[in-house]
C-alpha cells in the first residue's frame, strides 16, 4: 500500500468487504464519503448536556424546514455520540475533528484527535459552544470528519490470533485497549460522577 492514510476507495473496501472501520454498515453513507476521510452523523437517541446545577439531561431533539437538529445553546457543553460504530483493525488509527462548516461557527471539539488501534464502538463527541448564538447540529448531516491511518507494521511473530480475546493474551506487550474500555460504554462510563459543565455559563451573570 502506498501512503498511510486510507483513501476513499480503501476506506469504503475495509467497510464493505471486512466490516471494518465503521462496524454497523447500515450507517455507511456514500456522500460522506470524501477522497481521504468519511463524515460520521450525531446519533439522533443519545445526547447529552449539563444545567448550571450540574445536573445532565438529554439534548432534544428540534426540527426546523431544514430537519432535525440538536441545539447547542450558546456558552455550553454538551456531548453528542457518533451514529456510526467504529472498528479498528490493530494496525490502523482514527483522528476526527469537526467538520468545517462547525468550526467556521464558533463550536470546539473538547477532545483528543486519535482513536487508538484495535478500538470498537461509538464515542461520544465533547462540543464547547463558547459563542453569543446557538448552533444546530443537523441529525441527517455530518458533523465530524475522520480520517483511518495506518501505523508501523504489525508483526505478529507469535502466530495469528483467533479472536479478539486471543490477540490480547498473546500480544500484550502491543499494548491492546482492553475489552472492558471498548463496546458499549456509556455516557457515565466515562464521567465517572463527574458533572462537567460550561465555566461561562456562571462567569457571564457574575460579570453583568
Amino acid at each position: 500500500k502506498i501512503g498511510p492514510v486510507l483513501v476513499a476507495d480503501e476506506i469504503r473496501e475495509y467497510v464493505t468487504k471486512y466490516g471494518l472501520l465503521i462496524a454497523n454498515k447500515e450507517y455507511f453513507f456514500e456522500e460522506n464519503l470524501k477522497g481521504a476521510s468519511y463524515s460520521m452523523r450525531p446519533d439522533p437517541e443519545d445526547a447529552w448536556e449539563f444545567n448550571e446545577k450540574g445536573e445532565r439531561g438529554r439534548l432534544e431533539v428540534e426540527e426546523d424546514d431544514e430537519g432535525k437538529y440538536y441545539r447547542v445553546k450558546q456558552n455550553s457543553l454538551v456531548y453528542i455520540r457518533l451514529q456510526q460504530c467504529l472498528r479498528l483493525p490493530f494496525y490502523m488509527i482514527g483522528r476526527h475533528n469537526l467538520t468545517i462548516k462547525y468550526v467556521y461557527q464558533g463550536l470546539l471539539l473538547g477532545t483528543g484527535p486519535q482513536v487508538d488501534p484495535g478500538w470498537f464502538g461509538k464515542i461520544y463527541i465533547p462540543l464547547h459552544n463558547f459563542t453569543n448564538r446557538d448552533v444546530k447540529i443537523y441529525l441527517h448531516k455530518s458533523f465530524v470528519s475522520i480520517d483511518f491511518v495506518r501505523t508501523s507494521h504489525l508483526i505478529l511473530d507469535k502466530g495469528i490470533p483467533s479472536s479478539r480475546k486471543d490477540f490480547i493474551e498473546r500480544y500484550p506487550e502491543k499494548r491492546p485497549i482492553p475489552e472492558s474500555k471498548t463496546g458499549n460504554r456509556t455516557l457515565s462510563d466515562y464521567l465517572k460522577g463527574a458533572t462537567p459543565t460550561s465555566f461561562l455559563q456562571e462567569f457571564i451573570p457574575r460579570i453583568k
